[in-house]
């Protein structure tokens, strides 16, 4: 877990330019760069780094980084 917690902030920081380590409640208000078009990017390159994928209502659903962490842990089953 701490793992996928570690490589999520590692692309927050490559698509946000932010620095981990990140808190749960970080979300789209705190980071001015993170619009609808990031947020697509962030996922899309989530997706690429763990080998999974979202459907549309699932990324909508994940507004900050623990809601990312958590559903990234489901999908890989950790």
């Amino acid at each position: 877990m701490d793992d996928i917690r570690k490589r999520i902030g590692e692309v927050f920081a490559e698509t946000f330019r932010v620095t981990p380590p990140l808190q749960d409640a970080l979300s789209s208000g705190d980071i001015h760069a993170w619009d609808s078009l990031n947020h697509i990017v962030l996922i899309s390159k989530i997706e690429e780094t763990f080998g999974i994928s979202f459907e549309l209502d699932e990324m909508l659903t994940m507004q900050s980084f623990g809601e990312i962490c958590a559903a990234v842990e489901k999908k890989t089953g950790q």
